[in-house]
């Protein structure tokens, strides 16, 4: 069973993006006012209330929004001298519009903005993100969620993971599978020195390469988990573990995390939220993203260290794993978590890819046995 949106709703969606010029198939719109904007966002989160690839692409379209009515504050304030609060109640936003508009922090900006009715320049981007939604309910594709996904229900997989400043770990006892990616160079030059990379990020790619994990085994076999099977991740970040379970943050770069994530989501038959766990008790998944600790005397980094040194030195510490799997992320896919580390606002993110990395036996990594498993992990560059 599916919940998707009605089809009523569906054309009356298209239609207002489309009547009201929030398209370029028709007049392209230049300039909205604060009213209109509450319109837009009011109607598209309605329908995407079941649908979190929907609720990613008006994320997106939120942040610009935001930042269209801010520069439109910029301006509108230079023209008018705003000296005074307006204490005509009749001029209040009406509430139902300000609801709508609840993804602004600041409502002094909204409340002024309504008041003046100043126009609000709509940039391309807008327009084009506006019209990835618009196409895909144009072309009549799924827009749905499995009933599963929705209602409480037992979870089929539990994981933990964790991220430090070196690596990500990720601990699933019940697929007795585990993940070590450990960071380029590079990377920790962007994290320790010039803090250009947050660790909520980077914990939020600990739950997202754990659902990759999940998702590979239950299409190498779904017959092993119950139908449209649901994923709980632990994760120490309460900022992450919001992201996941929102669909939304603040954070450009956890905005391009978010929305990558989301193309992986898209109409899949499993789904993932998640939890926190404090990190004394995040034991495993802890002690995997720090391997550099695991050495005698401790190591500063490990970014010069072969994969198969690193394993052996988590193995060490928990024998069991030995017979364990261990999940590889291909490297197309450590590509794109790359690119998603970005600063700025990306326009588009990549698309989900076809093949998501490879389970190994970890003794066989020992050895460099296992077909390419050094240059199949490689690391963030």
């Amino acid at each position: 069973m599916t919940v998707r949106i009605s089809p009523r709703r569906k054309e009356k969606l298209i239609n207002f993006m489309h009547e009201e010029g929030w398209t370029p198939y028709n007049v392209t719109r230049k300039t909205a006012t604060i009213k209109e904007i509450a319109q837009l966002i009011g109607m598209i989160q309605s329908a995407c209330e079941y649908f979190h690839w929907g609720l990613a692409q008006l994320l997106v379209l939120q942040e610009l929004l935001r930042n269209a009515i801010a520069t439109g504050f910029r301006r509108a304030k230079q023209n008018q001298r705003r000296q005074q609060k307006v204490a005509d109640t009749r001029r209040r936003i009406p509430q139902e519009w300000s609801f709508r508009l609840k993804f602004l922090e600041e409502r002094s900006v909204a409340l002024f903005m309504w008041q003046s009715m100043s126009p609000i320049s709509i940039s391309a981007a807008v327009i084009r993100t506006i019209c990835i939604i618009y196409d895909y309910l144009k072309n009549d594709l799924p827009w749905e969620m499995p009933i599963g996904h929705i209602v409480p229900r037992d979870y089929a997989v539990v994981s933990w993971g964790d991220a430090s400043h070196h690596a990500i770990g990720v601990y699933i006892p019940c697929l007795k599978a585990w993940c070590l990616v450990p960071f380029s160079k590079h990377l920790v030059h962007r994290i320790k020195v010039k803090e250009e990379v947050h660790i909520n990020v980077l914990e939020f790619l600990a739950l997202f390469i754990a659902f990759l994990m999940f998702q590979t085994k239950y299409d190498a076999d779904p017959s092993k988990f119950p139908p449209t099977p649901t994923m709980l991740s632990y994760g120490d970040s309460k900022s992450a573990n919001s992201w996941m379970r929102k669909k939304s943050t603040r954070s450009l770069m956890g905005q391009n995390a978010l929305r990558l994530f989301a193309n992986y989501m898209l109409l899949s038959q499993v789904s993932s939220t998640t939890d926190h766990v404090k990190g004394i008790d995040n034991v495993e998944a802890d002690d995997i993203s720090r391997v550099q600790e695991l050495f005698s005397p401790k190591k500063s980094h490990i970014y010069d260290v072969p994969f198969s040194t690193l394993i052996q030195q988590v193995c060490q510490k928990y024998n069991n794993l030995k017979s364990w799997e261990i999940f590889l992320p291909s490297p197309e896919i450590l590509s794109d978590l790359s690119y998603v580390l970005s600063s700025d606002y990306l326009t588009e993110v990549p698309k989900r890819r076809k093949h998501f990395g490879h389970f190994y036996h970890v003794e066989s990594t020992f050895y460099g046995s296992a077909t390419n498993v050094n240059s199949s992990l490689g690391s963030f560059l």
